[in-house]
């Protein structure tokens, strides 16, 4: 039985997230040899859910992390009833089990 209601939209949208290693962005204008020498962990934003993107005049997309952050949240509140579910049902069965043991 689930503690509550919880809704995990955030978490089904967040599996379809394609992560990507990046050296750098579009704005970065330092020579390629400047590049940043390891990568930073970015985002396809293609694969966002859509209300974390915006598009600039030239069409470029970008992420607003604060909507980001807000859908990370609720996608791993959504982890934690299930694995907390999940947990109490497994404990139930081992503590069940054991009785019949006994």
């Amino acid at each position: 039985a689930s503690r509550g209601i919880v809704n995990l939209m955030p978490l089904r949208r967040f599996r379809s997230i394609r992560s990507s290693p990046q050296r750098r962005n579009a704005s970065d204008t330092r020579p390629i040899q400047q590049a940043p020498r390891w990568p930073h962990a970015g985002v396809i934003a293609q694969s966002m859910p859509p209300e974390t993107v915006s598009k600039d005049d030239a069409g470029m997309l970008g992420l607003n992390l604060a909507d980001a952050v807000g859908y990370t949240i609720g996608a791993v509140r959504g982890l934690d009833v299930k694995t907390g579910d999940a947990t109490a049902a497994l404990e139930r069965r081992i503590a069940e089990r054991e009785r019949r043991i006994a």
